[in-house]
């Protein structure tokens, strides 16, 4: 791109490593899962979702100035909020794990938190490639890889879900895990429309 035009493929990689910054902690937190430092990890998370915010705003003024952007104004604007999107929801379910006072956790958590932090990596490497999406050899490689780690959060959604509801958890814990274990499953969703949305504009561009 032209010196001091604004780098959109710089900032989508940035989306991601935000992305991969709030997933990372909230593996931190369930790993370690303790109450007492808990509020303190969250509001560290929500300043990671903060700035991704503020780096969306951000693409989104100079796409609203911009007269001849690399791609299609469209996909930037999808693209940039469905990265957006990763990181709300990765910041839910930390929320969630606080507001509903959890007090132990499941241990599909972990599993989850760390396919989640799997997910996010995997949509980074996507988004390095994407500015050399035409002659790179391993952005489709990324691509299916990440929807293969949605399919293995189906998979952990399934089976987790499945003895929630079977089991003789008290009622009140069915519902709590039910929302956070959905959240997490999200988690994986977000990652996998980002990753279709990649492939989607690479296919239109090509």
């Amino acid at each position: 791109m032209a010196s001091g035009r604004f780098n959109y493929f710089d900032a989508l990689v940035r989306m991601t490593d935000y992305a991969c910054q709030v997933a990372e902690s909230l593996d931190d937190i369930v790993k370690d899962f303790n109450t007492e430092t808990l509020g303190k990890k969250v509001a560290d998370l929500h300043e990671i979702e903060h700035a991704a915010d503020e780096l969306r705003h951000d693409i989104m003024h100079n796409l609203a100035r911009e007269f001849m952007p690399p791609i299609d104004l469209a996909d930037l604007v999808d693209l940039t909020s469905k990265l957006d999107d990763i990181v709300d929801c990765v910041d839910d379910v930390a929320l969630h794990l606080f507001i509903y006072s959890v007090e132990t956790l499941l241990p599909e958590s972990a599993e989850f938190t760390a396919l989640i932090t799997r997910c996010c990596e995997s949509v980074r490497v996507i988004a390095r490639e994407f500015v050399h999406f035409r002659r790179s050899t391993t952005i489709m490689d990324a691509i299916i890889r990440t929807n293969q780690l949605e399919s293995e959060g189906d998979h952990i959604y399934t089976r987790t879900m499945r003895s929630i509801f079977s089991g003789k958890m008290p009622e009140l814990e069915v519902v709590r895990w039910a929302r956070i274990i959905s959240s997490l499953e999200d988690c994986c969703d977000r990652c996998e429309e980002a990753s279709e949305l990649f492939e989607s504009v690479i296919m239109k561009n090509t």
